[in-house]
């Protein structure tokens, strides 16, 4: 029963975390566009099945798996550069205004491969 007290406290505790909050919104977001864009391409094709014309039916299944992996890409890109932006509180970063630069990654990788400590 301990443990599970643990458990809960632990996830309170990160589900106080806004930038875990952010995430999941993010995240949770890009996949409601995914299924929606999904529902929308599949009534449009069962639309271009009706027509006569074939080529709004070769469109319709050339693009439609395209666009979802857009969404995907764009969202889970956006979250990640959410992730990225937000410094952790008191590391060296909090004090900016959360933006990197290039030195935050050539920078810290020369630091690092020289031994040094940040």
């Amino acid at each position: 029963m301990a443990s599970l007290e643990t458990l809960l406290e632990a996830l309170r505790q990160w589900l106080q975390n806004p930038l875990v909050v952010q995430v999941f919104a993010v995240v949770f977001s890009t996949a409601l566009a995914s299924f929606a864009s999904h529902k929308v391409f599949a009534a449009m094709g069962r639309r271009a099945e009706a027509s006569s014309n074939l080529w709004d039916d070769a469109f319709l299944r050339t693009v439609s798996k395209p666009a979802q992996w857009l969404i995907w890409v764009v969202g889970i890109s956006f979250a990640a550069e959410l992730n990225c932006r937000t410094p952790e509180p008191g590391s060296a970063r909090s004090d900016r205004d959360g933006a990197l630069s290039r030195d935050d990654f050539v920078g810290g990788a020369v630091r690092h491969s020289n031994g040094e400590r940040d």
